[in-house]
């Protein structure tokens, strides 16, 4: 970390307010919980991720484990106004990580959440979760992997069976693109394929609408295409090949068969094209 001197970010000028809403995983230590709930200070100090009007984020090291700490700005009271009534950013992020991880999907491991400000006129908020080792996403290492799954379509197949998982346990991820598909080296026989980046996502009583389920295949499926066109594994011409591949693999993993559907087409072609 810097040295408290240097800071990392501007300061959070409502950090001293006295409504804190902590929310904490179980079994931290003590020691590391009693630094957690000064987070705005270790992530002065942290190594920049990002910075930008609406996220602060950085890496903090604390007894050689390195933490990934994200401070959701509010930056003036029209934001605070229109966040009346809607769960603070990090309060749904630890929520989701939760279900994520009842249904069996890997997802960076949340410590602690904070929101602040009242709830009647809420302020920043702050998560923590466990820094994962780069590269770490699917958009990094698609070569290694369609060449470790043996080909593209059982790379395919292996993320429509999660993606599918996510769905009937009513988890929508919001953005499916690539690089915010986990990927994880477990030894040298096996990888382990999962979620990150859940700022977008929402969870359902039941199972994801089908309108959720169409957008987010579109949305993985054009993004698969697009990194496949830039590491040319797949040529133009192949294209629809791989969109009908998609919908088929999201089939056999228990879903329906979209290939057909022209609002999934639309949905695709948008994507593609870089329209939402």
């Amino acid at each position: 970390m810097l040295p408290e001197d240097k800071k990392s970010f501007p300061d959070n000028p409502l950090w001293e307010t006295r409504y804190k809403r902590y929310w904490f995983a179980e079994g931290i230590d003590p020691a590391l919980k009693a630094l957690f709930r000064m987070v705005e200070h270790p992530l002065q100090r942290s190594r920049v991720v990002k910075n930008s009007r609406s996220t602060s984020a950085g890496i903090i090291s604390v007894e050689n484990k390195k933490y990934f700490v994200k401070r959701s700005n509010v930056n003036s009271f029209w934001e605070r106004f229109r966040r009346i009534g809607r769960l603070p950013r990090s309060e749904r992020n630890a929520l989701i990580a939760t279900r994520l991880e009842a249904i069996n999907v890997r997802t960076p491991k949340v410590y602690m959440s904070l929101a602040t400000g009242p709830r009647w006129l809420p302020a920043a908020s702050y998560l923590i979760t466990e820094a994962l080792a780069e590269p770490l996403c699917v958009s990094q290492q698609l070569p290694e992997l369609c060449q470790f799954y043996g080909g593209r379509q059982a790379l395919i197949k292996a993320m429509c069976d999660l993606m599918y998982k996510m769905h009937a346990g009513g988890v929508e991820h919001g953005d499916l693109k690539l690089s915010n598909w986990l990927v994880e080296r477990k030894g040298s026989a096996d990888w382990q394929l999962g979620v990150f980046d859940l700022d977008g996502s929402c969870v359902y009583a039941g199972s994801c609408p089908e309108k959720i389920c169409i957008k987010e295949l579109a949305r993985a499926a054009s993004s698969f295409c697009i990194y496949s066109l830039r590491n040319n594994i797949i040529q133009q011409h192949e294209v629809e090949e791989v969109r009908v591949l998609w919908c088929k693999a999201y089939a056999q993993a228990g879903g329906r068969d979209y290939s057909s559907l022209r609002s999934f087409t639309q949905r695709f072609n948008s994507f593609m094209t870089g329209k939402k």
